[in-house]
């Protein structure tokens, strides 16, 4: 997914200055072969199925929840399988494999790996946030995360 993001961009904004910035938009202008986004998609058939199966396998696995009870009798309900903050394909962004939560769950250093990489995942989120209630709350968690 070669592109050049400055014109992607701008690209991207004049669709959006059109009024009607939408994934079908987006998709639709990138199927001209002379968009700057055109190579952002995967245009053969058979292997853009092919990664659209793995993120519906993906999805599938985010399904399942475990509630896991602690020594005080408090009752968390989480996903059954997460990835591990070091098995992360850089290319996709996603997990290459998953594990038992309650694995990761019984080892600290495992543990405190997930707690680490988690609280790295809400501050991007929140960061990505405009209010400043979000800004705040970003700012929290790394005063936190350095606790740790």
């Amino acid at each position: 997914m070669k592109i050049d993001r400055a014109l992607a961009n701008a690209e991207l904004n004049a669709i959006a200055a059109a009024g009607d910035m939408t994934p079908e938009t987006v998709l639709d202008a990138a199927r001209d072969e002379n968009s700057a986004l055109h190579g952002w998609f995967d245009w053969s058939d058979d292997a853009a199925a092919e990664k659209w199966r793995l993120q519906q396998a993906r999805q599938l696995i985010k399904t399942v929840y475990v509630a896991i009870t602690y020594a005080d009798d408090t009752v968390v309900v989480v996903p059954a399988y997460v990835s591990e903050a070091d098995d992360v394909d850089d290319e996709t962004n996603t997990a290459r494999h998953y594990v038992a939560v309650v694995e990761v769950m019984s080892d600290d250093q495992r543990r405190t790996a997930l707690v680490v990489a988690t609280i790295k995942r809400a501050m991007a989120i929140l960061k990505n946030c405009p209010e400043a209630l979000c800004q705040k709350l970003a700012g929290d968690l790394e005063k936190e995360l350095a606790k740790l």
